[in-house]
């Protein structure tokens, strides 16, 4: 009895990242039986759970305020969920926040980057919301909550 083994490994459009192919050619009294075992593994950074909100403050507010607004709103939301908290990130030219692991596809749990134009008040908040398997821990409403801790903070209550 014969055996012959080959191990192939190639990818699909970038859809997948490796395909393994194990094919077992077994010859036994003239007959050849074929087995195939296939792995595939998907490349799953490409799929990263991610959304973006737009937002419009007054061109008074400065970036510190922004910043200031950006961990309290961070600090309340990672009391009931997985959202990296530390500011890993800040420049005022451009104004750019970011939360720790922002980079790295590959962690659980919110992370947030926030740009502002200072000269026009307007701004984009990005969150990535990654959860086991790549699993959409809820992005389009992790932005609109911070979106609407940033617009709470930096708008002047009125007291009547």
């Amino acid at each position: 009895m014969a055996r012959k083994h080959l191990i192939a490994t190639f990818s699909l459009a970038g859809v997948m990242r490796a395909t393994k192919t194990w094919v077992s050619l077994t010859t036994h009294r003239n007959h050849t039986t074929i087995f195939f075992s296939v792995l595939i593994v998907p490349s799953c950074s490409t799929f990263t759970p991610t959304a973006q909100e737009s937002f419009a403050i007054k061109t008074s507010t400065s970036p510190d305020t922004l910043l200031l607004c950006m961990k309290e709103t961070i600090a309340q939301l990672s009391s009931k969920e997985p959202w990296f908290t530390r500011i890993s990130r800040q420049n005022l030219k451009p104004v750019l926040f970011e939360t720790e692991n922002f980079d790295h596809p590959h962690l659980i749990g919110f992370s947030t980057q926030i740009t502002y134009e200072h000269t026009t008040g307007t701004g984009v908040i990005t969150v990535k919301a990654i959860g086991p398997y790549f699993v959409d821990l809820g992005a389009h409403s992790g932005a609109q909550r911070v979106k609407a801790g940033i617009l709470k903070c930096t708008t002047p209550q009125s007291h009547y």
